[in-house]
């Protein structure tokens, strides 16, 4: 992550501009402004994100950081997103409420949701 200076000025621009530069994983973002400060001030927003966010994931157990990976791993083997797992769990609270979801004979059950990926449905009820 860095800014750099743009001069452009002999090629039809008008004035000097300000790139942040940095990737979110494979992405590549470039952002422009107006003044070094901006800019500047920018990158500093965006490094504290990710501080603050590198600080809430080694503050979780080592079992709940193992267990997040594990959803994410089966969801991207369905090729669905987390979004779209929690947005169907939070659209069907009767029938997916924290208390029914912790019992270990309901583990298997997922939610309702839009999407259907190769052989797999998502079920709309619990299974019988």
């Amino acid at each position: 992550m860095k800014v750099r200076k743009l001069d452009r000025r002999g090629k039809g621009y008008s004035k000097v501009e300000w790139i942040l530069d940095y990737y979110e994983g494979p992405k590549r973002i470039r952002k422009w402004y107006t003044s070094k400060g901006d800019a500047e001030a920018a990158m500093d927003e965006i490094k504290g994100q990710h501080r603050v966010a590198g600080q809430a994931w080694v503050e979780l157990p080592p079992e709940q950081r193992n267990e997040l990976m594990t959803i994410y791993a089966e969801a991207e083997r369905e090729k669905i997103s987390l979004r779209t797992v929690w947005e169907a769990a939070s659209s069907t609270p009767h029938q997916c409420s924290a208390e029914r979801l912790h019992k270990p004979s309901q583990r298997r059950w997922r939610p309702d949701a839009q999407r259907t990926s190769g052989n797999v449905t998502l079920a709309t009820s619990k299974p019988t």
